[in-house]
């Protein structure tokens, strides 16, 4: 017999302790007679209301749960745009201060269909009856981790947002995380697997496995931490992740990835030592490029990037990222863009 279930947990990191600062990532789960659904949202600590928009986050995700399921993808994303537009727009906040991720799962437990969507760096995991995990929903960072997209941008949502829709003949549940907990999508998953298996097997196993994780994960990252799991199981399920638990405490053949590769997760500056482009022949020689520049000599939203047209709209994305990450372009607090200098 099939049956669903959801997992959820989330810790303030490091970072916002220090700070004395709250969680500011937001786990938000519902489940009626119907629809299973998780989403994980991760408040931007720059923007001054980061918990309120992860919150809000949630409740569109409910919202959606019950009307997008016969929606195309193209619709969809129309939805959950106009949706967080009207959530933020009748908030008590100003709109532009809540800046979030967010990455939601929901299944409809009569049909075995699934919908995942997701903007910016959150992320989803699914893995399969035998315990295979693999990246479904992976992070965009496109403007470093200072600047990612966020729910209150229009062009996020409708432009660089992540969909996914189908059935659960080949998965077996997801598993969504913030930033913070990045660290368990790394191959062979090993962390990650004995953190899904043990919710097969008892309450006492996952919460022990689940105090361990976060314990390791917070010792690896200084964000905030939030995983969570919407699953589905069977007697084949049930089996083969009871079995690869229970082989976990008799076999030495694999061991944890965060123990293998420490060193991988330190703190690594992304290109900070990179110099500068000190000409613009250095950076192109394309007549685009030169022009492209000269309009950002003002702060220049993405909106005003996109509808300029003065890239191709597909390369948008790649070619910020690499133009932050030389330092030719900043990307300031409220998530415009500038040059670094006057072209």
């Amino acid at each position: 017999m099939r049956t669903y279930f959801l997992k959820e947990h989330t810790i303030a990191g490091k970072r916002n302790i220090t700070k004395g600062m709250q969680n500011q990532d937001n786990i938000t789960v519902y489940e009626d007679n119907n629809i299973i659904m998780a989403c994980v949202s991760d408040g931007c600590t720059d923007s001054k209301f980061p918990v309120e928009a992860g919150r809000m986050n949630g409740q569109t995700a409910v919202k959606a749960s019950k009307v997008i399921w016969s929606m195309p993808e193209k619709k969809v994303k129309q939805y959950l745009n106009d949706s967080y537009n009207e959530i933020f727009s009748n908030s008590d906040f100003p709109y532009k201060q809540l800046c979030a991720t967010t990455a939601f799962v929901m299944i409809n437990k009569s049909t075995g269909a699934y919908i995942a969507f997701s903007v910016g760096d959150t992320a989803i995991l699914s893995y399969n009856a035998n315990g295979q995990f693999k990246m479904f929903l992976e992070p965009v960072n496109a403007f470093r981790k200072s600047a990612t997209y966020f729910t209150n941008d229009s062009l996020s949502v409708r432009k660089f947002s992540q969909f996914k829709q189908g059935t659960l003949d080949d998965i077996a549940g997801f598993v969504i995380y913030s930033d913070g907990a990045e660290n368990i999508s790394q191959p062979p998953y090993t962390d990650i697997k004995r953190f899904v298996s043990s919710a097969y097997v008892s309450d006492e196993s996952f919460n022990e496995e689940k105090e361990n994780l976060f314990i390791k994960l917070k010792e690896l990252d200084n964000d905030d931490i939030s995983i969570a799991l919407v699953a589905v199981s069977d007697d084949v399920i049930s089996k083969n992740m009871t079995e690869y638990y229970n082989g976990f405490y008799t076999s030495s053949a694999e061991i944890p990835v965060s123990e293998q590769q420490p060193e991988q997760n330190a703190d690594i500056p992304e290109k900070e030592n990179e110099m500068p482009a000190t000409s613009l022949a250095e950076i192109t020689g394309d007549r685009k490029m030169t022009d492209f520049l000269a309009f950002l000599n003002i702060p220049r939203s993405p909106d005003e990037i996109y509808r300029s047209d003065i890239i191709a709209r597909d390369d948008i994305v790649l070619t910020l990222t690499d133009l932050v990450r030389k330092h030719i372009v900043l990307c300031t607090a409220d998530g415009r863009f500038i040059a670094d200098r006057t072209f």
